[in-house]
């Protein structure tokens, strides 16, 4: 066992000394009254969340088109002021020709490029319909849109995505996904 320990605590160490040379300077900060430097506005490192909503549609080789849309919630942390690293889940509705719901789970980032245009990438799971059932489908999910501040702490995305999932042992080769949609983040 104290091999173990010694493994984690180098481990936790080189993690800790890569973070801290990640990280971005300070640029839009106060310092308060006690000495406490204070975030300002429109800053992206730290935690952010938010809700989304997407509509669009999945295209199986065999079924044709398949109309959906998903409700999102995304979580994670800004790392610097252009790259934030989370999570996005949701639940998808799918209609016509198999009326169902399915979940999905993206572990998600995203590079701002400039100003407010993004770059995302996405790898996870998700519930996709085969026959008369919801199969896990491993792949993932690539897209761009642009951030609008609304104020001083909340910013809305309006962006496009092209998810790509793969049911293994199905018949279908793989499932083609466009969507559009619009998200919510508190940071």
């Amino acid at each position: 066992m104290p091999g173990h320990r010694r493994l984690l605590s180098g481990l936790a160490l080189a993690v800790g000394v890569s973070a801290g040379g990640v990280s971005s300077p300070v640029h839009a900060s106060v310092t308060g009254s006690q000495g406490i430097e204070i975030e300002g506005a429109r800053d992206r490192r730290g935690l952010y969340l938010g809700p989304g909503l997407l509509f669009g549609a999945q295209f199986p080789a065999e079924d044709g088109f398949m109309p959906g849309v998903a409700g999102t919630f995304h979580i994670g942390g800004g790392v610097n002021q252009r790259l934030l690293l989370g999570g996005n889940f949701g639940l998808v509705r799918y209609f016509a020709p198999h009326q169902s719901l399915g979940l999905l789970g993206d572990l998600e980032a995203t590079g701002f490029v400039w100003r407010g245009f993004y770059l995302r990438a996405g790898l996870g799971v998700a519930a996709v319909p085969t026959d008369d059932s919801l199969s896990a489908a491993m792949g993932g999910n690539v897209g761009g849109g642009y951030e609008l501040w609304v104020n001083q702490t909340v910013a809305m995305d309006l962006g496009a995505r092209y998810d790509l999932r793969a049911v293994p042992g199905d018949p279908v080769d793989a499932r083609h996904s466009v969507l559009l949609g619009a998200r919510f983040t508190w940071y």
